[in-house]
């Protein structure tokens, strides 16, 4: 068509099935301006290659909404569960609540593209599972300035390289917002939230939950900017091969800790950026390995009512970069390894203990070791106690 185009199905009891190459569930493709909106109620099965369970692509600056409800399963390759395209400016929306499962490579659960500028916002409910290369759960790209928005309620699990759990993408412009509460999992070379936004715009990315990488180049959290980064965890465990979070802002980078949160990574925990770096503790956290804030002026508040469980390493500065500088502040408890362990935690750059600031002491009697904070840098000690 080369005008505007509105689906509307609800196949009741019975599903929508194709056999066949190149036979999209749903497909929907206008040549002109028109807008695409496609609502649609039930199960939706393909088998052959390139065959989406829904395609709605606008050629030339119509918005692109798809509102889905039920499951949709794709087998073969380039085949998405939901893939929607604007080519000239247009907005592109996508709802979806139920499970999507994909089996080859290149066919994500969903796919939202905006080309010469558009906002996209990506709503699922439910659970996502790809196999294949490359098929990342959520995948949304702007190309020209529009703004991504995606939140995610539910479980993801990938299983093959590139498949990232969540990627979201600006190029040109335009900020970013990811929100997920439930479980990612991937098991290869992949990250379980990926945010970049390429050429300035802000980013903020919260969760709530577990994401586990399997493989030794996988990582939990990672969002780059050349402008600001924010991420929020908030009872939250992170397992990774690679890194944890990494906070990646070149102007600046900040991680918010809420609730029980540990983040376990291969290589770094937590890791910053040549930007300034901050890291605000308001819960419980505990960190099993290294953080490192890198180059920048960076901070480590641990607030009042907050605990550190701190792992062996607590980088806050850059030695080799001129005027690179970090200071941890402790206002709530600093736990080396937590009260069950015994550690010593390595610690590069200035520390403030101020007064109501606590230092919890593990004590093994039988060993005749307890915990150590081993300061490379100034220390001020305001006050406090220790437990």
């Amino acid at each position: 068509s080369d005008g505007a185009i509105t689906i509307e199905s609800d196949t009741g009891a019975f599903d929508i099935e194709t056999l066949g190459a190149n036979a999209n569930g749903i497909h929907a493709t206008t040549t002109g301006a028109g807008d695409i909106s496609v609502t649609q109620t039930g199960d939706i099965t393909t088998s052959g290659d390139t065959s989406r369970g829904i395609f709605a692509q606008s050629q030339n600056g119509g918005a692109v909404s798809v509102t889905q409800t039920g499951d949709i399963t794709t087998s073969a390759i380039y085949s998405e569960g939901i893939s929607a395209i604007t080519q000239n400016g247009g907005a592109v929306s996508v709802t979806q609540t139920g499970d999507i499962t994909t089996s080859a490579i290149i066919s994500e659960g969903i796919i939202a593209i905006t080309q010469n500028g558009g906002d996209i916002s990506v709503t699922q409910t439910g659970t996502i599972t790809t196999a294949g290369l490359r098929s990342r759960g959520i995948n949304a790209i702007t190309r020209g300035g529009g703004d991504i928005s995606v939140t995610h309620t539910g479980t993801i699990t990938t299983t093959n390289y590139g498949a990232s759990g969540i990627q979201a993408h600006t190029y040109n412009g335009g900020d970013i917002f990811v929100s997920h509460s439930g479980t990612i999992t991937i098991d290869s070379t992949a990250n379980g939230i990926q945010a970049h936004a390429y050429n300035g715009g802000d980013i903020f990315v919260s969760h709530s939950g577990t994401i586990t990488g399997l493989d030794s180049r996988a990582s939990g959290i990672i969002a780059f900017s050349t402008d600001q980064v924010e991420v929020e965890v908030v009872d939250t465990t992170i397992t990774a091969g690679d890194t944890g979070v990494n906070i990646d802002g070149r102007t600046a980078g900040t991680l918010f800790v809420h609730g029980n949160t540990e983040i376990s990574g291969g290589g770094h925990d937590v890791e910053g950026s040549i930007g300034d770096s901050t890291i605000n503790n308001y819960g419980n956290f505990t960190s099993n390995g290294i953080i490192d804030l890198r180059e920048g002026t960076n901070a480590f508040n641990n607030l009042q009512g907050a605990t550190f469980n701190s792992g062996t390493q607590v980088t806050l500065l850059d030695s080799g970069t001129p005027g690179s500088s970090g200071t941890f502040t402790n206002s709530g408890t600093l736990s080396p390894g937590g009260a069950a362990t015994v550690r010593t935690t390595s610690m590069t750059g200035d520390f403030q203990n101020n007064a109501n600031g606590q230092f919890y002491v593990t004590f093994d009697p039988v060993a005749n070791t307890n915990d150590l904070l081993d300061i490379t840098g100034d220390a001020s000690l305001n006050g406090g106690t220790v437990r």
